[in-house]
């Protein structure tokens, strides 16, 4: 600081001239935590909420009167007291403003903070390098002041859903900041600014600062590149403002949008785009492609977002809930007349194309339900409903534009909220429209519409829940009910329309649940109309109201019986010529003749007489000549068929005019109408590409059910439809999935050629083999053993033959390795063509479901693993994928792999087994590197992903959350290893232990720190409780030397450690400067974890919090140490910054009473760490002070004992409770007594002993807690009828394994067991005595 001044003055956020954004931005982070003060956020909020009103405006331009303040020498504003310049300062601080062309006074701010962030000496001149750091702390204020405001729209929308209590005091401070902040017109500013930013009119722009052309040219591509982050930022800002129900879009704002949008993204390239592609030279000779690459990532983002917002803006959502609230609902912004010409006047050049085409489809849609919406309202004539429609259906527009937006990276990579928004659309059109019902939709209109379905809940079972939710009444879900209904009217004859449907909206379990109901139960079954031949003509006759066959239909079945007795009497004579075709089905209703069978009813038929309604063919009743035309329905028509095939393939006729299908008054079973056809399709001999699509939906229908609903999976494994299928066809799912499997892998087979639905690449076969994959995954947890048995005898999952090896062999034996030829020798080549590697992870997803199942032990799992290790673990670092995501998905995949192998499962084979595989991992450096891959990036890195790499963000953070929650299991398991070698650390030196704790790949920091780094991760909660476990896990498992300590810094005390590692996301030129941004706060995340309110509001981290730090004084002191001191117990609130575990845990201490009486697990918790540190290592010796030395420590403990009231009466509790509370008093005791033997006589700790020890009123208080300690609390009985129903459920399990034909288990482990178990029992004189007698089966003993 400079003279004058007093040392310690910081720049805090709490400035009248700028606040710190990125403080603000942190603070706002972590808002979601109950440990975030309330007080905190208050204060912050109050500071700086009326610059946050003026968004970038807020950074001002050069002033005359804030220049006469610096070159006074006395800056005011920074807290109590002004700061004094002096003249050196004052001469940097003007000319760095005129540089950055920035206020004088906020000048200076931003260079201090630089300063002090850098830890730079203060500059005594102005030079380029200066300038350079200055510029890029400017450009990360102005974007993280933004990100404030998104931080606290984003909380502002989800308000309304949101219960009372479930509201923190923190949120609702932000939430109060946000109404102030709309209230004062951040509407207005954050519109104004975003428009400039696209037109490319920015006021506030650095100007040259340099001779040399270089640097001006990185000036001129840094701002560019700033200019296009920050409006990426206000569009999302903007998105969530309107999507708050408290702003709605005038008439006005909306053309202004328009307009702005028009100009700067949806019809051309962003304004900065350019200048950032023209100085792309210095960067090289790559410069230009990765500029270029940049431009158009931001392009598509501001296209799509641009789009979003307007469709936002029109509220199309309120102009539904106009139609259908019985007062109309409030007024909508934009039903008046001079609204709509204000927004015509601004669509009205745009063309039919598909960046335009959403915008326009949701103006028609409003226009069209405007009349309905708002009576009395006639739209003008430049916003007249029928060419505006005519306008949003034409050239590349139309649903197709809504699809398209719908598949863009940006959009595929974004929540909840937008994905809400274009439901809203999508819904809303097909009602102002007239799009339904169905069958007035040509074939490929319906893939459209189902498409859109798909990409918009794909993801979301928020979305699938609402949906299913509102189903039934006539709002918002209506027109997507009404399109579901029409293709359970085509449901079985065309069922693929309603398997698609059903699939996309069957995400969450309770959404697959409704979907599951929604297909079982259907009130009607449809069957193709008959064919031309005369062996069926009048089988189906149309009826009037009357139920009599019309008179047309009468007139013409006589004309066609005429006819065709002419034909035969030629055909008797020799004469030539084809029979006249039956006459077609008029649509209408029917009523069937004869009993009629169906390959679409396995094993049932429409009974004579039945009633239904046959309906057009799809698109006849809009385009009879497409109808007529059939669109080579029948090229396959004259294949040969065997039993099976004629199943599979009977379809509808599509020759001539008329009905295609008849839907049935008959209630059905849509599910397992479904199931038989896939027995039925799985074998087909011959089959046509519709066979393929309805074979490829039904799989992807129970997958995605599955994947939803594993609990479904038990059932879904019992279906048998052996009663209405052909003999010598699979009557299982599990069997038909096998049966796919094997013939969509043998080439030239049927599923093997005809194209796969999910896939556009060129190797059909195995696209529809992860599909049959993904949905055997779910059914091998249900019955493992069955699941394997089969799908081992498929060529897919066939061994190498070879020198034989035990099942149980390391992976690292000598000896040839077994594999799986197939996918060694063909798939994966395939697979890497592509960069696409989907039926690898499907099998990875399988492999993960048998080992939890318990089918680790078995032989058949031997090749299955070595190829998972050796093939894919090892080598998929160096295969070329497609997206960068599916890298991610890749290791996320393997790493559950190894988890469900390492964790523990009873007996000794599946000991051997999890041994072997931690032994592999742990010494094959390439396994190890391959392992630990996701760690390579640390929490800091992961966080910048969010900016530069939002696409990937969801899969990198699904592949670390994997690895962590992996580690506690490998730790584990070389713990077992470690104790049958009596060896003093689990965790042995080698390749996986030298990246932990020594050094990670590439010479970075030891990956321990970036696990250490995920207690902090901001965006997400469920790091901290898979962290934090894991933190523990190592702190058991590493060695004494080194002490884990080393390879985690950022624990020790005021760390100032950078992250752990260098993300590989990070921007080219930030290697240029040492201005870095304030990393994450790993110490204080674990201090804030251990505090009393977050063991309230986040019990889970709690616990790991204090598993740590008992695992860390029991193992790892030094580790322990730093986390425990420096500690100020004496003063009643710590700072935050200076706080340590041993402050929170004393915290704890200070509301025992309440925490005794409502969470006694969490005060053992507690308890148990503060007793692992009175109890630890000298190293903690400076802890166990700190404690001695504050005068409430003895009493604090004493209030985790019992009070007087607690012991005299029962308070009701259960045993768990109960045995918490005892724990708790377990630990005080232990370390009063300790104190006790420690101290003097007359020492806080004795005293409270003689005050236990008096018996002035009558007892005791020690003596009370004596006869507590000592009563019997359990049920005698309760051990014994636990072993009771344990011993049953062996005996239920022993009876079902010697049961023919029984249901495999669902657990392998458990099967194995009472196998043996079985063989035992019936192994006795008496049930030997029985089964020779032939009394009793095998099984009937067991029962009895």
């Amino acid at each position: 600081l400079e003279a004058g001044s007093e040392p310690g003055v910081a720049m805090t956020s709490g400035s009248k001239v700028l606040p710190s954004y990125r403080e603000v931005f942190s603070v706002l982070e972590g808002l979601g935590s109950l440990a975030t003060s309330p007080e905190e956020v208050e204060k912050l909020l109050g500071d700086c909420s009326d610059f946050l009103k003026g968004c970038l405006d807020s950074f001002k331009p050069p002033s005359s009167a804030s220049k006469a303040a610096v070159e006074s020498g006395t800056v005011s504003g920074y807290g109590d007291k002004p700061l004094n310049l002096n003249e050196s300062i004052r001469k940097v601080t003007v000319e760095a403003s005129t540089r950055l062309a920035l206020d004088e006074v906020q000048t200076y701010a931003l260079l201090r903070r630089c300063l002090d962030e850098d830890k730079s000496p203060l500059p005594t001149a102005c030079d380029d390098d200066l300038v350079v750091r200055l510029t890029r702390y400017y450009f990360a204020e102005r974007l993280q002041l933004m990100k404030c405001i998104q931080a606290l729209l984003e909380r502002g929308t989800d308000a309304e859903h949101d219960d009372d209590d479930e509201v923190t005091p923190a949120l609702a401070h932000a939430r109060a900041c946000l109404r102030d902040l709309l209230a004062g017109g951040l509407e207005e500013k954050l519109t104004g600014a975003l428009c400039s930013h696209l037109r490319g009119s920015t006021p506030t722009r650095p100007a040259e600062y340099s001779k040399d052309r270089r640097r001006n040219a990185q000036l001129a591509k840094t701002w560019a590149t700033q200019a296009l982050e920050e409006t990426q930022v206000m569009l999302d800002c903007a998105f969530y403002m309107y999507y708050s129900p408290a702003v709605r879009c005038s008439a006005s704002g909306f053309a202004r949008l328009a307009v702005a949008f028009e100009e700067g993204a949806l019809g051309r390239a962003p304004a900065s785009a350019a200048e950032l592609v023209n100085n792309a030279w210095v960067d090289g000779e790559r410069g230009e492609e990765y500029a270029r690459e940049t431009v158009n990532r931001f392009s598509d983002s501001f296209r799509a977002m641009c789009s979003v917002i307007l469709i936002e803006a029109m509220d199309l959502e309120d102009v539904v809930q106009s139609l259908n609230a019985a007062d109309g609902g409030d007024t909508h912004a934009m039903l008046n007349v001079d609204a709509m010409k204000d927004v015509a006047k601004a669509l009205g050049k745009w063309p039919s194309d598909a960046t335009h085409g959403p915008v326009l489809l949701a103006w028609a849609t409003l226009l069209s339900l405007a009349p309905s919406a708002a009576s009395g309202l006639t739209p003008p004539p430049e916003a007249d409903p029928a060419e505006m429609s005519a306008r949003a259906a034409g050239g590349d527009a139309g649903f197709d534009s809504l699809l398209s937006l719908l598949r863009t990276d940006y959009i595929k990579g974004i929540g909840h909220a937008c994905k809400s928004v274009l439901k809203n659309l999508f819904t809303a059109s097909l009602a102002a429209f007239d799009v339904l019902p169905v069958q007035r939709l040509k074939p490929g209109e319906l893939d459209t519409l189902l498409d859109i379905l798909d990409e918009l809940v794909e993801g979301q079972p928020i979305l699938c829940e609402q949906f299913w939710g509102g189903s039934h009444g006539d709002g918002q879900e209506a027109p997507l009910m009404n399109l579901l209904v029409g293709c359970r009217e085509r449901h079985p004859a065309d069922g693929v329309p309603l398997l698609r449907a059903l699939s996309a909206l069957a995400s969450g379990s309770a959404a697959a649940a409704c979907a599951l109901a929604f297909l079982s139960r259907s009130p009607t079954v449809a069957t193709p109309t008959p064919g031309p031949g005369a062996d069926v003509a009048g089988s189906i006759v149309p009826i009037g109201r009357d139920g009599d066959p019309t008179r047309e239909w009468k007139l013409a079945m006589e004309r066609w019986e005429g006819e065709y007795a002419d034909y035969e009497q030629r055909r008797d004579m020799g004469w030539g010529g084809d029979a006249p075709p039956a006459p077609p089905l008029p649509a209408g209703p029917v009523r069937s003749t004869v009993v009629l069978a169906s390959a679409y009813l396995p094993g049932a038929a429409i009974p004579a007489g039945a009633r239904g309604v046959a309906i057009d063919r799809m698109g006849s009743a809009r385009d009879a000549a497409d109808a007529e035309e059939g669109d080579g329905a029948n090229e396959d028509d004259d294949e040969e068929d065997d039993e099976n095939a004629v199943m599979a393939t009977a379809g509808p006729a599509t020759s001539g005019p008329g009905a295609d299908i008849v839907t049935w008054d008959a209630p059905a079973d849509g599910f397992a109408i479904t199931i038989a056809r896939l027995c039925v399709l799985s074998t087909a001999g011959a089959a046509k590409k519709a066979d393929a699509k309805e074979l490829d939906a039904i799989l992807s229908f129970i997958a995605k059910v599955l994947k939803s609903a594993p609990s479904f999976a038990a059932k879904f494994a019992a279906v048998d439809v052996s009663d209405g299928v052909p003999r010598g066809t699979p009557t299982t799912i599990l069997s038909a999935l096998t049966a796919v499997i094997a013939a969509a892998v043998t080439p030239d087979r049927t599923w093997s050629t005809l194209p796969c639905t999910n896939t556009g690449n060129n190797h059909p076969g195995l696209e529809r083999t992860a599909l049959a994959l993904d949905a055997a995954a779910p059914l091998a947890s249900a019955a493992p053993g069955a699941a394997l048995a089969q799908l081992a005898a498929t060529p897919l999952l066939h061994a190498d033959t070879g020198a034989p090896r035990g099942p149980l062999a390391s992976m690292r034996a000598p000896g040839p390795a077994v594999g799986l030829a197939m996918f060694e020798r063909s798939v994966l080549p395939a697979e890497c063509t592509t960069g696409e590697y989907p039926v690898t992870l499907a099998l990875l997803g399988l492999t993960a479901k048998l080992l939890w199942a318990g089918a680790g032990a078995a032989p058949a799992m031997t090749p299955i693993l070595q190829h998972v290790l050796q093939e894919v673990l090892v080598q998929h670092g160096t295969w070329r994928y497609r997206r960068r995501s599916d890298r991610w998905a890749m290791h996320a995949a393997l790493v559950r792999v190894i988890a469900a192998a390492v964790a523990p499962r009873p007996g000794p084979a599946n000991a051997s087994r999890r041994a072997a595989v931690a032994g592999f991992v742990s010494s094959d450096a390439a396994a190890a590197e391959a392992t630990l891959a996701p760690l390579t990036m640390d929490a800091e890195a992961l966080r910048r992903m969010h900016d530069v790499r939002a696409g990937e963000v969801a899969a990198a953070e699904d592949a670390v959350a994997a690895t962590l929650g992996m580690l506690p299991a490998l730790m584990s398991a070389f713990a077992e290893v470690a104790k049958e070698k009596n060896s003093p650390s689990p965790l042995e030196s080698g390749p996986l232990a030298h990246a932990l704790l020594v050094e990670g790949p590439g010479g970075r920091s030891p990956l321990a720190a970036a696990v250490a780094s995920y207690a902090a991760y901001p965006f997400d909660a469920v790091f901290r409780p898979l962290a934090l476990p894991a933190l523990a896990a190592l702190c058991d498992a590493a060695p004494a030397d080194p002490p884990l300590a080393c390879a985690l810094p950022s624990l020790a005390p005021a760390s100032d450690a950078p992250s752990a590692f260098d993300s590989p996301y990070k921007h080219k030129d930030d290697a240029d400067t040492s201005v870095t941004a304030k990393g994450l706060d790993v110490r204080a995340a674990i201090v804030n974890a251990l505090k009393p309110a977050a063991a309230r509001g986040d019990p889970k981290g709690f616990h790991a919090a204090a598993a740590l730090v008992t695992a860390a004084a029991a193992r790892q002191p030094m580790l322990a140490e730093s986390m425990l001191i420096p500690a100020k117990l004496g003063a009643q609130k710590p700072d935050e910054e200076d706080a340590s575990t041993l402050d929170s845990l004393y915290e704890c201490l200070g509301e025992a009473k309440a925490m005794r009486a409502n969470d006694p697990r969490s005060l053992a918790s507690a308890l148990k760490s503060l007793f692992s540190v009175w109890n630890g290592n000298r190293l903690l010796g400076g802890a166990v002070a700190a404690l001695r030395s504050d005068s409430s420590f003895v009493s604090r403990l004493e209030d985790c004992l019992p009070v007087s009231a607690e012991v005299d009466e029962d308070g009701g509790s259960d045993d768990e409770t109960e045995a918490y509370r005892f724990s708790v008093e377990a630990y005080a005791m232990s370390m009063i007594a300790s104190e006790l033997a420690a101290s003097e006589r007359d020492s806080d700790a004795a005293r409270s002993v003689r005050a236990w020890c008096d018996a002035s009123g009558g007892e005791s208080t020690l003596l009370r807690w004596l006869r507590r300690w000592m009563t019997i609390r359990h049920n005698p009985g309760t051990f014994s009828r636990a072993r009771s129903h344990a011993q049953a459920v062996v005996l239920l399990a022993a009876a079902e394994t010697e049961r023919e034909g029984a249901a495999d288990l669902p657990d392998a482990s458990l099967r194995d067991g009472a196998a043996e178990a079985a063989r035992a029992l019936l192994s006795h004189a008496a049930a030997q005595h029985l089964l020779m007698g032939g009394q009793a089966t095998r099984a009937a003993v067991l029962d009895a």
